[in-house]
């Protein structure tokens, strides 16, 4: 008798039907998704500054041994990536850089052959000017329409 009760009560626990189970698969993965490309957008625009960081300290460094080791230090841009003699900076996905630019650097840490690095990315352009004879360099950023 009490093995009936116990089927009868075990019977009767509610679980989720299919489409219960549906709707809560369908409510969490649209959370997922929608936390997934709010994340995507802001580790971008990460990668975005870090790489122009990692650009502007890379472009005094290479300044700065022309001048210890007296010799010529090039840099060049091409393949979206920027080469040292001795690193590699790939350009993150989505922008744009100059192509087939080549800065050299003189004994004195000079740079006198380019004027002006763009990189852009969607509406956004951000405009490395050199000054000429010092290897200083002014950035600016600035949105075109397109």
């Amino acid at each position: 008798m009490r093995v009936t009760q116990m089927k009868k009560l075990s019977c009767l626990t509610r679980a989720f039907t299919l489409i219960e189970s549906l709707l809560v698969l369908f409510i969490v993965s649209f959370c997922i998704i929608a936390f997934q490309f709010s994340c995507s957008t802001v580790l971008e625009t990460i990668e975005e500054k870090i790489f122009y960081l990692s650009f502007e300290h890379f472009y005094m460094e290479e300044q700065e041994l022309a001048v210890v080791k007296q010799e010529e230090r090039t840099i060049r841009f091409e393949n979206n990536q920027i080469v040292g003699k001795d690193v590699r900076l790939p350009i993150p996905r989505g922008t744009t850089g100059p192509d087939h630019v080549t800065l050299t650097f003189n004994k004195e840490g000079r740079e006198r052959s380019v004027q002006t690095l763009l990189f852009r990315k969607g509406k956004q352009v951000t405009n490395y000017q050199l000054r000429l004879g010092t290897g200083i360099l002014d950035k600016s950023i600035y949105e075109v329409g397109q």
